[in-house]
């Protein structure tokens, strides 16, 4: 009478949780806190009605028991009212995909160097057969790390510009190969591109070249610039006018027009801010190159001051 597996069909399999979670590193290799955490969760699904996610699940599953027991095919009456208010839809392990998890933490122990990472499960069936716990082993090798690390030859402005900055780089040689770090740089890149006047330069123009057949446990990475990008991302752009229109809240009101040194402003009478704090607010000046951070810097001035609706 107290079944929480009735309505299962007869390959369904109720899944009630992790058994455990063995990491087995080789001997010398010592994991992060955040390799740690990212092995962990894509394989700790919630079961139903868990206590101590996902290893321990209360005693009382009243979600499942009335899924089980207080279904009814009419749409109406007091058992389907009370039905819709206390099931809970079983947790399968063919929902679960314990063997789809596994893999993508495979990929995911790739994107910080344990290229030859495996993980695996065994499925641990119950006294009752329709219920299953899973047992996850996570086999982790010794790291990969950068046997080298080469940046574009400076041949034009925007490899110049990258050659120039190699000491800042994220990457160094013989550090542990790491995803993030890879996309991390390629921002940087990217960053420092658009705040030397290259405004339509983005990070996937970076691309990455790796070769691990020269040594073991080496990566030698070659960092590229992408074929067949826009030819105005290799442009570097000055400011040229700024121009500044305030529109009150209206949108009502003649405009007028004050002309400053290096601004124009347009503005719809009457003018509730003084003529000085659009200027000494604004960062960019004509002339000089493009960037995005002087861009930003002038939107933030502009609204720490709390007077405009929308910049």
């Amino acid at each position: 009478g107290c079944s929480t597996t009735s309505r299962l069909g007869q390959d369904e399999v109720l899944y009630t949780g992790v058994k455990k979670i063995a990491i087995r590193p080789d001997s010398g290799v010592e994991l992060s806190s955040t390799v740690e955490s990212a092995i962990k969760a894509p394989l700790s699904v919630k079961p139903n009605n868990p206590l101590y996610s996902p290893y321990i699940r209360t005693p009382l599953p009243v979600g499942l028991w009335a899924y089980n027991h207080l279904y009814t095919p009419k749409e109406k009456g007091f058992k389907y009212w009370l039905y819709r208010k206390l099931s809970k839809q079983p947790v399968l392990v063919s929902k679960v995909q314990p063997e789809i998890r596994t893999k993508y933490v495979d990929d995911v122990l790739g994107n910080y160097g344990y290229f030859d990472a495996d993980a695996g499960y065994e499925l641990l069936p119950r006294r009752n057969p329709k219920k299953a716990k899973i047992s996850y082993s996570v086999k982790i090798p010794q790291a990969w790390t950068y046997g080298s690390i080469s940046y574009p030859k400076p041949t034009d402005g925007i490899t110049q510009l990258i050659d120039s900055t190699k000491a800042q780089s994220l990457l160094r040689v013989g550090s542990q190969y790491n995803a993030d770090s890879l996309s991390a740089e390629r921002t940087r890149i990217a960053t420092l591109a658009r705040n030397n006047g290259y405004y339509y330069f983005r990070p996937e123009y970076i691309e990455y070249l790796a070769d691990t057949t020269q040594e073991h446990l080496k990566v030698n990475l070659r960092m590229i610039i992408k074929k067949g990008i826009p030819t105005m991302a290799l442009k570097a752009y000055t400011v040229g006018k700024i121009d500044i229109s305030l529109q009150n809240s209206t949108g009502k009101g003649i405009w007028d027009t004050i002309y400053y040194k290096d601004m124009k402003m347009a503005y719809q009478k009457p003018l509730r801010v003084k003529q000085s704090i659009m200027p000494s607010n604004i960062t960019l000046r004509p002339g000089q190159v493009y960037s995005v951070t002087e861009q930003d810097q002038s939107q933030t001035n502009l609204s720490r001051l709390g007077i405009f609706r929308y910049i």
